[in-house]
C-alpha cells in the first residue's frame, strides 16, 4: 500500500500539470490563437498603408494605421495635377493633359537623324585583355548572387512611372521634379524595371564599377571607385572664389503606350556608370578643342589667374549649342552651392525649407515621442549630411534647426506650444549619459568637415588636393 500511495501522489503531479498545460488551457490557447491571427492580419494593414503613405522610416517607431491613412491622403492630395502648361498652352481637362503629356515625353525619346561627332578611340584609355575579360564573362552564380544581395526592397511607387511593356513600350505617368512644378519641362519619366532586368543589369553595373577608374579621367568623381562626388564641389567652389577675388500617370490614370528608342530607365543600375563613360567621351571632345586652339579655360594657382571672357553672343551661341542655359554665380553644383558666401544663412535656406516642407506632411498629433524621436534621427537630422559635410554652418542656422526639431520632438502645435522639459544639449549626449543619442549639429559639423583633414596625406594622387596644394601651398593648405 507504500508503495501504491508515492506511485498515486507521483500521478497526481502529472496529471495536475497536465490538466495545467494541456486540458485545462484549451480555451485559452484557442484564445491566444485568435489574437495572433489578429495581430497578423493588423501588422499587413499597417505594412499597406506604410507602403502607399511612403514613411517607411516608420518601421521601428509607431504602430499607427491612421497616423499611416493621413499620410496617404496628403501624398495623394499633394500629388494631384489640376493644370500644367504644355508648350506654352495651360491645359486643365484631364484628357487634354494625358495627350499632351504623353506627345511631350514620346517626342522626347524619339531621335531624329544628326551628325554626331567623331570620337578617336585614341583619345580614350584602354583595359587590358583581363579586364575584358571580366566585363566579357558569363554570368557567374557568384554574380547574380550578390545582385540579388543587393537588390533592395520593392517599394510601392506612388508618382510617376514609365511601365514597360512588351520590350521598348512605356506607361506614362507623372513625377515632378519640383514641389510646385507647373510646367511639363519640370517633370521625369521614370520606369521600374522587371527583376530579371534588373539582375542582368545590377551584375553588369558591378563588372563595370570595377574597372571604371581605370578609363575615367581625374576630373569625374562621381560614380568611380575611390573618388568622392564632394570632390568636385569642393574644386569648383575653390575655383570660383579665386576668379571673384581676382575678377507616364496622370493623376493616377496611365496615357496611352508609346514606342521609345532611346534613354535609360529609372533606377537602372547601369546608368549612372554609362552616364559618366559618356561624359567623359565629351571631355575628351573639349581637351581636343583645347589643343587645337579652338577654345581657352581658366588656369588657378596662387600668383595669377587667367579666365576666357567671351561676350554675350559667344555665351548665347554656346548655350544653344549645349542645349543648357545661360546662369549667374551664385548658383548651385551637384546639389550645393556655387559662388555664394559660405557664412551666409541665405546658402542654407534650402535645408531648413526642406525641414519645414517634410514636417509640413508628418501629422505629429498622431505620433507618440518614440515615433517623433525615430523620424528626426532616421530623416530630419540627416538633410544636412550633404551641405555640412563641405560648409561650415552659421550659428544662427544651426540654432534654427535645432529649434524645429526640439519642437517637433515635443509636440508643439501653432495654436499651443508645450513645455520642453529637458535641454536640446542634454537631450543630444549619448544614452549611457543620459541622452537620446540625437546629433548635435555643431559637433557633428566639426566631425565631417575634418575628415578632409584626415583625407588629405593619405590621398596624395587626388586631384582635389593638388588644387589645394596650388591654391594654397602644401602648408597652409593641409
Amino acid at each position: 500500500m507504500d508503495r501504491l500511495a508515492k506511485k498515486l501522489q507521483a500521478l497526481k503531479y502529472d496529471l495536475k500539470m497536465w490538466n495545467k498545460e494541456t486540458l485545462g488551457n484549451e480555451d485559452r490557447n484557442s484564445q491566444q490563437i485568435a489574437r495572433d491571427e489578429f495581430s497578423h492580419c493588423a501588422i499587413l494593414e499597417e505594412i499597406s498603408w506604410r507602403q502607399k503613405s511612403r514613411a517607411l522610416w516608420l518601421k521601428k517607431g509607431d504602430s499607427n494605421t491612421k497616423f499611416f491613412h493621413r499620410m496617404a491622403n496628403a501624398r495623394r492630395k499633394g500629388n494631384f495635377i489640376s493644370s500644367m502648361t504644355v508648350k506654352g498652352v495651360r491645359l486643365d481637362k484631364e484628357e487634354e493633359l494625358k495627350e499632351s503629356i504623353g506627345s511631350f515625353f514620346k517626342s522626347l525619346f524619339e531621335e531624329s537623324r544628326v551628325r554626331r561627332p567623331n570620337v578617336e578611340s585614341g583619345l580614350f584609355k584602354t583595359l587590358d585583355s583581363l579586364d575584358n575579360e571580366i566585363l566579357e564573362g558569363q554570368f557567374s552564380e557568384k554574380e547574380v548572387s550578390k545582385a540579388f544581395s543587393n537588390l533592395r526592397e520593392i517599394r510601392r511607387q506612388g508618382r510617376m512611372v514609365l511601365r514597360w511593356r512588351s520590350g521598348s513600350f512605356v506607361g506614362l505617368y507623372a513625377y515632378p521634379e519640383e514641389r510646385r512644378a507647373s510646367d511639363v519641362q519640370d517633370f521625369r519619366p521614370i520606369s521600374l524595371m522587371g527583376s530579371l532586368y534588373k539582375i542582368m543589369a545590377k551584375v553588369l553595373a558591378n563588372r563595370l564599377k570595377r574597372v571604371m577608374g581605370k578609363v575615367v579621367s581625374y576630373s569625374q568623381n562621381a560614380f568611380v571607385g575611390g573618388r568622392q562626388i564632394l570632390d568636385a564641389v569642393l574644386v569648383a567652389n575653390e575655383l570660383i572664389d579665386s576668379r571673384k577675388r581676382n575678377v507616364g500617370a496622370v493623376n493616377g490614370t496611365p496615357t496611352d503606350f508609346f514606342s521609345t528608342f532611346r534613354g535609360l530607365r529609372q533606377g537602372d543600375p547601369l546608368s549612372p556608370y554609362l552616364f559618366v563613360l559618356t561624359m567623359e567621351a565629351f571631355s575628351s571632345l573639349i581637351s581636343r578643342a583645347e589643343e587645337k586652339g579652338f577654345i581657352k579655360g581658366f588656369k588657378d594657382n596662387r600668383d595669377q589667374l587667367d579666365f576666357w571672357n567671351g561676350g554675350v553672343e559667344d555665351m548665347d551661341r554656346a548655350a544653344a549649342v549645349f542645349g543648357c542655359k545661360v546662369g549667374n554665380l551664385p548658383t548651385t553644383y551637384l546639389g550645393l552651392p556655387l559662388g555664394a558666401p559660405h557664412n551666409s544663412c541665405r546658402v542654407w535656406d534650402v535645408v531648413e525649407e526642406r525641414f519645414k516642407r517634410n514636417l509640413a506632411t508628418w501629422k505629429k498629433q498622431y505620433l507618440s515621442k518614440g515615433g517623433r524621436l525615430t523620424l528626426i534621427k532616421s530623416t530630419l537630422s540627416n538633410i544636412p549630411i550633404y551641405f555640412m559635410s563641405l560648409f561650415v554652418i552659421p550659428r544662427k542656422m544651426r540654432l534654427r534647426l535645432e529649434k524645429i526639431q526640439m519642437e517637433f520632438l515635443w509636440g508643439d502645435l501653432e495654436e499651443r506650444r508645450k513645455i520642453h522639459l529637458v535641454r536640446w544639449t542634454v537631450i543630444c549626449k549619448d544614452k549611457r549619459y543620459g541622452g537620446l543619442g540625437l546629433r548635435h549639429l555643431k559637433d557633428f559639423n566639426y566631425a565631417l568637415l575634418r575628415k578632409w583633414l584626415w583625407r588629405f596625406p593619405l590621398e596624395s594622387e587626388s586631384f582635389w588636393r593638388k588644387v589645394i596644394i596650388g591654391k594654397f601651398g602644401e602648408e597652409e593648405g593641409g
